[in-house]
């Protein structure tokens, strides 16, 4: 059994970021009484003790969505750049290095390789 079956399954998926063919983190949200649950699966990031489940949060106002961001490019030029941004508690929380791609916005198959991450990863990170 893994941390938090009950909570990380396909149904809960709301979207991913990164490249979906390698290892995207995927995200996860559900409405209960107490408000919102959400969490995410990181499945790959260059420090090993942040790959895997990340812990279930509750919250009465969390939002994810899409920003625009100007990004130095080797100090040269800026670029813009499309990130996610998670929000919650009031504030902004966590920003993705990559666009958050929401599950309305792909196809089932998409879906089932977002899957894939809920039984590669039954563990909590370590960092927890």
């Amino acid at each position: 059994m893994g941390y938090r079956d009950d909570f990380f399954i396909v149904d809960n998926i709301i979207g991913y970021t990164g490249k979906l063919n390698k290892m995207p983190t995927v995200y996860f949200s559900w409405e209960t009484f107490d408000g919102i649950e959400f969490a995410r699966i990181t499945q790959t990031y260059p420090d090993p003790k942040n790959v895997g489940r990340g812990a279930v949060r509750t919250s009465r106002d969390y939002k994810i969505y899409n920003v625009q961001v100007e990004k130095k490019v080797l100090g040269l030029f800026t670029k813009t750049v499309t990130q996610g941004l998670e929000y919650y508690d009031g504030h902004v929380q966590h920003m993705s290095r990559n666009e958050f791609i929401s599950k309305d916005e792909f196809a089932e198959h998409d879906l089932a390789l977002c899957a894939q991450s809920i039984k590669k990863f039954t563990e909590i990170k370590p960092k927890y």
